[in-house]
């Protein structure tokens, strides 16, 4: 039986903005990277992952029609997102090590993307699972 960390809950795909190349956040690399940077260091230091969670992980989409997971360092922010499509789920931490054991195997499995600190108006910033 698969854990409940590795089930997705299949949401419809919503354009992001991106940090794929020719994007807005394209051209804000140094941001980008520095926000990928905070992301990395909250989530180590505190040894877990945020996301938004009923029966299965809330997916998003990119513009490309990928599947994306949105994942933030803290609840709060996870918080933000929790609306709409999303408002019945719950705002729920993941193990860092949960993450990189089974997460992030299937993210790449599915050759899908970690959406960043996606806000309440769709914006991310897309990493592939190779690269957290």
């Amino acid at each position: 039986m698969a854990s409940r960390h590795s089930q997705f809950e299949n949401i419809n795909f919503l354009p992001l903005l991106t940090g794929e190349h020719g994007s807005p956040l394209h051209h804000l690399g140094n941001c980008i990277s520095f926000i990928w940077f905070i992301f990395i260091k909250k989530i180590v230091s505190e040894r877990q992952v945020w996301g938004l969670y009923q029966g299965g992980w809330a997916v998003s989409g990119t513009i490309d029609g990928k599947m994306a997971l949105p994942l933030w360092p803290e609840a709060k922010y996870a918080r933000l997102c929790k609306s709409n499509m999303w408002a019945k789920h719950d705002v729920t931490a993941m193990s860092l090590k949960i993450f990189i054991e089974e997460l992030i195997p299937l993210l790449i499995e599915q050759k899908a993307s970690a959406s960043v600190f996606l806000t309440p108006d769709w914006k991310s910033i897309l990493i592939t699972p190779e690269r957290l």
